[in-house]
């Protein structure tokens, strides 16, 4: 793949900014960390426990990453936690769950079956999943407020990691991203996220670093199709936007 490096970086620096939410944050009823391959989220979550942010945490996801983890990823998760000093009646794990809506719905049923009450849930996701997580949380925690944050990752940093993967693992972790912008746009219509307008400028990017190569994660007609038909929910005009 040859692409113009400076036009790659202008375009990749401007979805960041736009898919990594920045928000202030104050104590909750729990702590709800996302499984994904991102060890540094258990380390956040402990940290921001141990700093008084909420006194329970929750780790949900089941083997999500297949063949990354010996087991679901809330119980690698929770060996973190409790290995940065969290106590394990401290920690409650949801281990089904193999994508982010599941994530909460078997979320709320682990937090009622252990009585636990929440107005004010507190998530921890890596930093380019945030917004399309937090627009998946506010959609099923109906009536909570809801607050995101993520182990901390600056654009510099972000994308001086990317210089040291290979070609293959470059396209993955960007495709990714352009996946979850696709989602945002076509998850609302499906109710499986709540709506969101997303910029025009974001949408520019978002062609250009397709047009790229980067495109592992973007969904075609058919598979856009198939998804309507699996919510059960009459969708006039779909929105692709491929």
């Amino acid at each position: 793949m040859n692409i113009d490096i400076i036009k790659f970086k202008e375009h990749l620096k401007r979805v960041y900014d736009y898919m990594v939410i920045n928000q202030s944050l104050e104590r909750c009823d729990i702590i709800i960390g996302c499984g994904c391959l991102d060890v540094n989220v258990p380390k956040k979550c402990a940290s921001l426990f141990k700093d008084g942010y909420a006194s329970k945490i929750l780790f949900t996801g089941g083997y999500g990453t297949k063949g990354q983890f010996s087991m679901p990823e809330a119980f690698v998760f929770k060996n973190v936690a409790m290995d940065e000093g969290v106590q394990e009646e401290d920690i409650l794990v949801e281990d089904e769950a193999t994508n982010t809506g599941d994530n909460f719905r078997y979320s709320l049923r682990v937090l009622e079956k252990n009585s636990v009450f929440c107005d004010k849930i507190l998530i921890v996701h890596n930093a380019l999943s945030t917004r399309r997580t937090y627009l998946t949380a506010i959609n099923i925690f109906q009536n909570k407020k809801i607050m995101i944050t993520y182990p901390e990752l600056t654009f510099d940093t972000f994308y001086q990691k990317l210089k040291y993967k290979t070609f293959k693992e470059l396209r993955y972790t960007v495709s990714v991203v352009l996946g979850d912008i696709q989602r945002i746009i076509v998850y609302p219509q499906l109710g499986w996220m709540s709506y969101e307008k997303v910029p025009e400028s974001i949408i520019e990017s978002y062609y250009i670093l397709k047009e790229m190569g980067f495109d592992q994660f973007i969904m075609n007609k058919e598979k856009i199709d198939s998804l309507i038909m699996e919510c059960g929910q009459q969708v006039e005009n779909p929105i692709y936007f491929m």
